[in-house]
């Protein structure tokens, strides 16, 4: 018999450590009871691959079971898949999991002979046994109601196996690592709030296993936990770990942080570690206190604010926060000020996202007494709601695409910052300059850099923002090719070489590669050797020999 495991990611840079705990499960638990299970193999595509290679790809295999782990970004892929494998092999068992499933399959019309709800390695295990005649042992609790099958959550994740041991079919992509399940926070529109409590790996196998990684000198590993500081001894254990790496070592961290919660010691900590070492996500959701407690969230910002500002000044990590448009009681006008509290942080990412209804949050019981309207089809965005009508969810969409192509993409830092002084606040600014990229055609339309760089050369009249942006562009990418309109501002002065050479005896000439710029009459030097692991641009000092 052999089991095909299915995952269909959003980039080829993601990879989908689910499917992988599947077949090393498989595997253990197959030693472990005496039962064979026949061969169980995993395929990853990505939802830009056409449905014709994914399905030849499939066919080829011959299998006798499909399982698809099915996300809200590739239901659709799924769905196409499935059908067309049922409607050429009958007897072709399709078997599905994940979050997009477990909750419910009603009006998500997909063809499928089981779904495995909840947490899979122990159903997929108990499913294939019963297909060789074999049982699994009471305790796990195995149910199959219809086509719906479970069992218990496993309580000692210890159980569960080590991906990593062959780094082989993860080269360069994002490393995903699961050293807890669980969330002790119940935000009405996440799915991590139909779990309840937190389950956690033995905190010394977790640092054995992300010391592995970071010798392999692997470039990123992502912590999928929910809540990195959800017990801060253990978290304070694990940044006193992340400093004793060494100095050299390659691999950032990517934790997901309750930032009001955040101990005196563990602020220390992440503060004291090398530059670039980790990053930190923060959903931060709404400045209005009204709807955080409509959404199951503490209203008690002071904290979360004044720690995301401590460890923004500190420097040496890239931060991330979350915004959602469209939460009750959040107008289009208060929504403005929950983006400029945001803003004024100087995170280094700031993402504008949408509400989304997924099955098995509270969110589904709040439909009618907020009058939310959302998508039928995935991702389920909001289209409106008692207080966002259709047009203000465009305008903020609007917002969200430049804020991601200048703000996010972190190339745009000191235009924006000159820029803003020109206007009440920072909404007000990527409203203005969304309503700009909509007059002139480019909004959610592609950009080359330079492209991009051109365009924003067009809107200023000013010398000194054009010069923030002329910086910007020597910082962003390490081309000789300069903007049209900022070539004025490019040009060499006659003392150009007395000039460069001066600069670069200040340097000392510790950069590999400096290279001289121009910028406004005033000499920079730019080291294109490498990015500055925060912000990810070159770095840039000036004729004073200081890093700006």
């Amino acid at each position: 018999m052999k089991t095909l495991l299915v995952a269909i990611n959003a980039k080829y840079i993601h990879s989908n450590p689910a499917v992988y705990s599947l077949q090393k499960s498989c595997r253990q638990y197959s030693r472990q009871f005496g039962i064979e299970l026949g061969e169980v193999l995993v395929q990853e595509y990505t939802i830009n691959q056409s449905h014709e290679s994914i399905y030849y790809r499939i066919v080829a295999e011959n299998p006798d079971i499909v399982a698809f782990s099915v996300y809200i970004w590739n239901l659709e892929v799924v769905r196409r898949l499935a059908a067309d494998l049922k409607a050429v092999r009958p007897e072709l068992k399709v078997w599905m999991g994940g979050p997009e499933v477990s909750y419910g399959t009603e009006h998500k019309n997909l063809t499928f002979d089981v779904v495995m709800e909840g947490e899979g390695e122990r159903v997929l295990f108990a499913l294939l046994a019963r297909e060789h005649g074999d049982q699994v042992p009471g305790s796990w609790q195995f149910t199959q109601e219809g086509r719906r099958a479970s069992c218990a959550p496993i309580d000692n994740l210890n159980e569960l196996p080590f991906l990593y041991d062959d780094l082989t079919p993860f080269q360069n992509r994002i490393i995903y690592y699961e050293a807890s399940r669980g969330c002790p926070f119940h935000c009405a529109y996440c799915l991590s709030s139909a779990e309840k409590g937190v389950r956690e790996l033995p905190l010394p196998r977790v640092i054995r296993e992300l010391s592995i990684l970071a010798g392999q000198r692997v470039p990123q590993v992502k912590l999928v936990d929910r809540t990195f500081n959800c017990h801060p001894a253990r978290a304070l254990a694990l940044v006193e770990w992340l400093q004793d790496l060494p100095d050299d070592c390659p691999t950032n961290f990517h934790f997901e942080i309750e930032a009001g919660t955040l101990s005196e010691k563990l602020i220390e900590g992440l503060t004291a570690l090398p530059r670039g070492r980790v990053q930190l996500e923060i959903g931060i959701q709404s400045t209005h206190k009204k709807t955080l407690r409509a959404c199951g969230r503490s209203d008690q910002l002071e904290p979360v604010m004044a720690n995301i500002r401590r460890l923004v000044e500190a420097g040496n990590m890239k931060i991330h926060v979350d915004l959602i448009a469209g939460l009750p009681y959040e107008d289009y006008r208060r929504f403005q000020q929950s983006f400029d509290d945001v803003y004024r942080l100087g995170a280094q990412q700031f993402q504008l996202g949408f509400l989304k209804l997924l099955t098995g949050t509270p969110m589904e019981n709040m439909v009618a007494e907020h009058a939310f309207v959302f998508a039928e089809h995935p991702p389920y965005e909001i289209l409106k709601n008692r207080y966002m009508s259709q047009d203000d969810l465009f305008r903020l969409k609007c917002v969200e695409d430049v804020l991601e192509r200048l703000y996010n993409s972190g190339r745009f830092t000191r235009f924006l910052a000159a820029l803003l002084p020109y206007f009440d606040g920072p909404f007000a600014m990527m409203a203005s300059l969304a309503r700009r990229a909509w007059q002139d055609g480019i909004i959610f339309q592609s950009l080359a850099l330079l492209e991009l760089f051109e365009w924003l050369a067009s809107l200023p009249r000013s010398r000194r923002l054009q010069t923030a942006l002329l910086l910007d562009y020597y910082t962003a990418t390490s081309g000789d090719r300069v903007p049209a309109r900022l070539k004025a501002l490019a040009m060499e002065p006659a003392d150009r070489k007395e000039r460069a050479a001066a600069l670069l005896r200040r340097l000392g000439r510790r950069q590999r590669k400096m290279v001289i710029r121009f910028a406004g009459g005033k000499e920079f030097g730019v080291d294109y050797t490498e990015k500055d692991p925060v912000t990810e641009c070159f770095w840039l000092w000036n004729k004073e020999g200081q890093r700006c």
